[in-house]
């Protein structure tokens, strides 16, 4: 995308442009917005995104078709010709990953993914210049997303790019495998589908202290059984590594993010011995809990 303009404040701008083998890039950036910002692009040449609001909203105009985008929800975008106006909430903090691929190399990818050959880049594009498809993101994406953020914080330009370019290929493959079958598993699974996205939530407001199984089933109309089995079909995991990869992700955020201790973050999110709780952590992340502590602190 070229901008075309720009003339709002802004604060604490950050940004990161990494170009990866066979045209693939990875931007990163996050702003902070003083004041009503809007920014206009033109798509210079065509191009497959897939996109993830990290952080904040934003409202997008493309030609007579406004899409918002939101945190937590990826975007699989197809653009060839087309003019938009973004707009950002003034005092919000927006963040923003795109992993872009030229059509050929897309084309490449959907072929290696099991899509039709009968479908290119162009398929998707249809005529008016533009498709946006708003998708759902899975526990297994999330912790993919998750790996390549880490990645991106440590990474310098004298680094080799490998990893990355491995974690790009990850979620590419995610993405294009669900959209090669979107439209079959909504249609054969939509039930399944809808009970195990409430018994998520349930589960992502509960962290502290989780429903056991058989009230979670009930809370969601369905039993033990084939709450258990439809679970980790769906997400692709059971519930207690859900339930405890959630809670280690939000003790994390709590550390770094907001300067808890370490018994602290373990109590925020349900542990109460705090020995168990940094062992796992430590398994999870690599690093003590105490030791990002103290680096957050210091």
């Amino acid at each position: 995308m070229n901008q075309l303009y720009q003339h709002n404040k802004t604060t604490g701008w950050h940004a990161q442009d990494i170009t990866l083998q066979n045209g693939m890039r990875i931007s990163l950036w996050s702003c902070h917005f003083t004041d009503h910002f809007q920014h206009r692009a033109s798509v210079l040449s065509p191009f497959f995104g897939i996109s993830y609001v990290l952080s904040g909203r934003a409202l997008c105009q493309m030609d007579r078709e406004a899409i918002e985008f939101l945190a937590g929800t990826p975007y699989l975008q197809f653009l060839t010709d087309v003019n938009c106006s973004t707009e950002y909430k003034p005092g919000e903090y927006f963040s923003h990953l795109q992993i872009c691929l030229p059509p050929k190399t897309f084309d490449r990818y959907w072929l290696m993914a099991g899509g039709s050959s009968r479908l290119t880049f162009q398929s998707f594009s249809h005529s008016q210049g533009f498709d946006i498809r708003c998708m759902e993101l899975s526990l297994p994406e999330k912790l993919l997303l998750s790996a390549l953020l880490r990645e991106l914080e440590a990474f310098t330009q004298t680094q080799n790019r490998l990893l990355l370019e491995c974690h790009c290929l990850e979620l590419l493959s995610v993405n294009l495998c669900r959209l090669n079958g979107r439209e079959h598993c909504q249609n054969a699974h939509s039930y399944k589908r809808e009970t195990m996205e409430r018994a998520r939530e349930v589960l992502l407001t509960r962290l502290e202290n989780p429903p056991t199984l058989t009230e979670l089933s009930r809370i969601v109309g369905t039993n033990e059984c084939t709450l258990k089995r439809d679970f980790k079909e769906t997400f692709g995991c059971t519930v207690y590594n859900f339930v405890q990869e959630n809670r280690l992700e939000k003790a994390y955020q709590l550390i770094t993010g907001c300067g808890y201790n370490v018994s602290d973050s373990a109590f925020a999110v349900g542990y109460s011995n705090l020995s168990h709780f940094s062992k796992v952590f430590k398994i999870r992340f690599g690093i003590s809990p105490g030791k990002i502590a103290r680096k957050t602190q210091s």
